[in-house]
């Protein structure tokens, strides 16, 4: 779903603080994800948010808000998804998260690419697993830089590359840097070869508070 904007957010072991605590969950246990839009995107129709005593809140795209894991908020996401859906904060043992192969090279690790399947909704997709005892798919923050998306607008002008659109946990101001500064931090992952990706995704090692307009200082 659409998140929130925060000024300021704690930081655990596990990620941004209310960070996929719930997720939407179909009856194959497949996660809902903006990774495979024609099944899961009216999702982004609605919106999740945090109210300030903890309680998880859902806003439908006809203004009502509903408390996470409420029957009738999976009543009203079943009609809009036309199937059988819930809301859970526990992440099932044989979930799953599918993605829509894009056609251009280095969308998905070729290896995956070999697995694509076509499913119900006609999209050539892949599947993996999600994280043990989470929603996440792999990185539980990802970060996201201006230099980044001013480099894509500068590229290709029409498209929309606001930052919400790569749905960041952190957006990082670095004035002046060249188009994709964070490609120099970056680290194999596994075996995954050659992968177009937006961001990098970090670990948390060392839990605590982070606010608009902190100084980020390599180490």
């Amino acid at each position: 779903m659409l998140g929130e904007v925060l000024s300021t957010v704690a930081v655990t072991e596990r990620g941004l603080m209310g960070d996929r605590i719930f997720a939407v969950l179909d009856e194959a246990g497949a996660v809902g994800s903006a990774k495979h839009p024609r099944k899961w995107g009216p999702l982004l129709s609605c919106r999740s948010r945090m109210a300030e005593n903890g309680v998880v809140q859902v806003e439908l795209p006809d203004g009502t808000v509903w408390q996470a894991g409420a029957e009738d908020l999976d009543e009203h996401l079943s009609e809009l998804l036309s199937r059988r859906v819930s809301v859970s904060d526990v992440p099932p043992e044989q979930g799953s998260l599918e993605r829509a192969v894009p056609e251009y090279e280095g969308g998905v690790p070729e290896a995956a690419r070999e697995r694509a399947f076509v499913d119900e909704t006609g999209d050539t997709i892949t599947s993996g697993g999600v994280a043990p005892g989470t929603f996440f798919d792999f990185g539980m923050v990802h970060l996201v830089t201006t230099p980044s998306l001013d480099h894509l607008r500068s590229v290709n002008p029409a498209e929309d590359f606001d930052a919400s659109r790569f749905r960041p946990n952190l957006v990082i101001d670095v004035p002046g840097g060249p188009g994709f500064p964070e490609d120099a931090w970056q680290v194999p992952v596994f075996d995954l070869g050659r992968l177009s990706c937006v961001g990098v995704y970090l670990d948390v090692l060392e839990p605590g508070e982070i606010k608009v307009g902190d100084v980020v200082v390599g180490r």
